[in-house]
């Protein structure tokens, strides 16, 4: 079986199991690994981020020894070079001897400026927004145009390690998740107000802040997905699914908060990619039980949604028949259990909710840390779902 054909394999389990018109041969499996691959190396985090070569060994080595069909992180989540000659630091702060990142709220946009931006949005973007969250625009004009150029070079470095990595792991059967796109709600938590300056805001000025997000929507969309998803060609392999959408705070909303600010977004993005022939990923962190009645308005068969802290069986008892779940194993128990135990864990997974389709298995929640995960034990439970996981 060729490269392209292993790649179109993979994909048909992904496309049968969201689509939901039929069986796939096999429960697929999504990874929900994030840094975890790196700091269980030999490596440094905070250098295997800026490091190309390191990242392709870390991940190739994971796609080809963990038994996955699908990589959701492969160091796209952290750009640190892509950021560094941007400007854009201070956020992050790395502590290697532990392998974490910790994320400091920094405002490009205070709470007095909201009508500033309304009036002109293009206008606050590169005036204001752009030399406050990339530093190194910032002086004449043509320090700013050479940084833009060098900032354009490392998206271009970042692509190129995408593509070698696709090629490589698709040779393996593997494939990698499709791009990313984000509400206006987390874009507002991650780059212009912070997490308490948005919540605070929706609750103080929730006519503010609905009206800067209409502004901005049509720079936003054009970029974040007419642009990729509708007018670029495909890529030569294709993505296990094409649209990721991280939801990182809606589980901190309300469930009215949730349906006027983030819901009609969402929903918009279903429609069109329901039109485009697309499927999304909804990775849903924290609980959002709340939020399930939504969920059920998707389009039917276009959506799977990755559950992190909800009951995966109640999801799948609600939401089954309608949108494709993802979930599964507790990082715990694939920390403090044993081998035997994370298998028998599985077996009932699958035997729970596979039947009838709709289920990608994964780990339940991101795995970032040291102690998210034993090696023997990620690696006995993908490969149980690989071998047994038939309907």
């Amino acid at each position: 079986m060729s490269e392209y054909q292993k790649a179109l394999y993979t994909r048909t389990l992904f496309d049968d199991a969201i689509g939901m018109k039929k069986e796939p041969d096999r429960v697929p499996v999504m990874s929900n690994a994030f840094t975890w691959p790196i700091v269980i190396s030999k490596y440094k985090l905070s250098e295997v981020l800026r490091d190309y070569d390191k990242l392709f060994e870390i991940w190739y080595g994971f796609a080809r020894d963990y038994y996955h069909d699908s990589l959701f992180d492969f160091g796209w989540r952290n750009p640190m070079r892509i950021r560094d000659v941007l400007g854009i630091s201070g956020d992050y702060v790395f502590n290697d001897e532990e392998g974490t990142i910790n994320h400091i709220e920094k405002h490009c946009l205070e709470v007095d400026e909201y009508d500033e931006f309304i009036a002109d949005p293009r206008r606050f973007m590169m005036e204001k927004f752009f030399p406050r969250r990339m530093t190194n625009l910032a002086g004449s004009r043509l320090n700013a145009k050479n940084t833009f150029v060098a900032g354009m070079n490392e998206f271009a470095a970042l692509g190129q390690y995408i593509g070698k990595l696709a090629g490589a792991v698709a040779e393996l059967g593997v494939l990698l998740a499709g791009g990313g796109y984000l509400t206006y709600f987390d874009i507002w938590i991650h780059n212009f107000r912070g997490l308490k300056g948005t919540l605070t805001d929706l609750r103080r000025i929730p006519d503010k802040v609905q009206a800067a997000w209409e502004k901005y929507a049509p720079m936003y969309e054009f970029a974040a997905y007419d642009l990729p998803f509708r007018y670029s060609p495909p890529p030569p392999i294709p993505p296990s699914i094409d649209i990721a959408l991280p939801l990182i705070g809606s589980g901190l909303l309300s469930r009215v908060q949730f349906g006027r600010f983030v819901w009609p977004q969402i929903k918009q993005v279903a429609d069109k990619a329901t039109v485009d022939g697309k499927t999304i990923m909804i990775f849903a962190e924290g609980n959002v039980e709340h939020l399930y009645e939504y969920f059920l308005q998707l389009p039917k068969g276009v959506a799977c949604i990755q559950f992190e802290k909800d009951d995966i069986r109640k999801a799948k008892a609600i939401l089954g028949k309608h949108c494709c779940i993802i979930g599964g194993i507790s990082l715990e128990l694939l920390n403090s259990g044993t081998k035997e135990q994370c298998i028998e864990e599985t077996k009932r997974l699958v035997d729970d909710l596979a039947p009838g389709g709709g289920y990608i298995f994964s780990e339940a929640a991101m795995m970032a840390f040291k102690t998210d995960g034993r090696p023997e034990n990620v690696r006995a439970v993908t490969e149980y779902v690989r071998m047994n996981g038939k309907y």
